[in-house]
């Protein structure tokens, strides 16, 4: 699975305090594919590789946790939360 450009633009804080919003069901569809994603490539037994360019949040974090070799510039910042 090749993904160029991957960005889930979600901001976890937003989607917290925001629950009855109509943004939430969408959001909480956007953090369940990241989580199919995540999982499909943890029970993979093909070789993966993410290669992270530019900081990243969120999914852009988690995802390349389980690829088996991860590349990132050294300006990167990783901010989970």
């Amino acid at each position: 699975m090749v993904v160029e450009g991957f960005s889930n633009g979600l901001n976890l804080n937003f989607i917290q305090n925001y629950k009855e919003d109509e943004f939430y069901d969408a959001s909480m569809a956007n953090i369940k594919a990241i989580n199919n994603i995540v999982r499909q490539l943890h029970n993979t037994k093909a070789f993966s590789a993410s290669i992270i360019s530019k900081s990243s949040g969120a999914g852009g974090v988690f995802v390349p946790l389980v690829a088996d070799r991860v590349f990132c510039n050294r300006d990167v910042i990783l901010n989970p939360t």
